[in-house]
Order: structure tokens, then sequence, then C-alpha cells
């Protein structure tokens, strides 16, 4: 089959359900309670109501491989993505994680069956200890 393309996947809420675990660590660490459906803003700080001190503990916790691996994918996702693989198309996971959860991303991508063809942590945040 010739290749049709490339499909850039996001791993975190597109095919792990990743809110609902740091909702649950906010909870938990800091005693605060926020319903998923008010996390609307991509500055999770903002949406838990979090300085930055907390904020940086909050994404400490949630890249722990043990959190990690207790990530649900989403439904339907495993299906949709052997669907673009056998059409001949490229699926490229993506992930904005520090590179220091690369092995636990790659470890959950295989214990999930989770279809794709190549797995990259990108520095969309311009970390300095990147």
């Amino acid at each position: 089959m010739a290749d049709a393309g490339r499909i850039y996947v996001d791993l975190d809420d597109v095919l792990a359900q990743t809110i609902p675990s740091l909702v649950a660590l906010l909870e938990r660490h800091f005693a605060k309670r926020v319903e998923i459906e008010d996390v609307v803003h991509f500055d999770l700080g903002r949406s838990f109501g979090l300085a930055p001190d907390e904020l940086a503990e909050l994404m400490r916790l949630v890249h722990q491989p043990e959190v990690l691996g207790a990530l649900e994918p989403k439904p339907g996702a495993v299906p949709a993505l052997a669907s673009w693989i056998e059409r001949g198309y490229a699926v490229a996971v993506m992930t904005g994680r520090p590179t220091s959860a690369a092995s636990a991303s790659r470890r959950w991508l295989r214990e999930h069956r989770i279809p794709h063809t190549s797995f990259a942590c990108i520095d969309k945040y311009a970390r300095e200890d990147w």
C-alpha cells in the first residue's frame, strides 16, 4: 500500500485520559476539588487555581511512572489508530511530557496496544531543563 501520509496524535487527553488523573492528584495532594468539566484552560495553573510552585509539584507527581502507567486509554482510540495504519498512514504519537517520562509513556503505549509507527516527546513549553 502506498504511503498515505502522516497523522500526528497527541498522547494526553487524546489517547490517554489524563485530566481525570490530574484532578484526582489535585484533590489528594492539594485538597482542592475541581470538576473535570471545569478544566477549560490550557493553563492548568489557572484551571486548578495553583501557584507556579504548586503547578510544578503537580506536574512532577503526574509524570511519575506509576501515575502514567495507571492512565486509561480514551474509548475508541485503538480502533481509530488501527484503521489509519491499515489505510497506509504513519501514526506519530507526540507528547509534551518531559523526556524523563518517555520510557513510561512508551511502556503505556505497549501495554495498551496503542497502534502507532513512531513516538516523540516535544518540548512545546521551552523548558529550561531540556
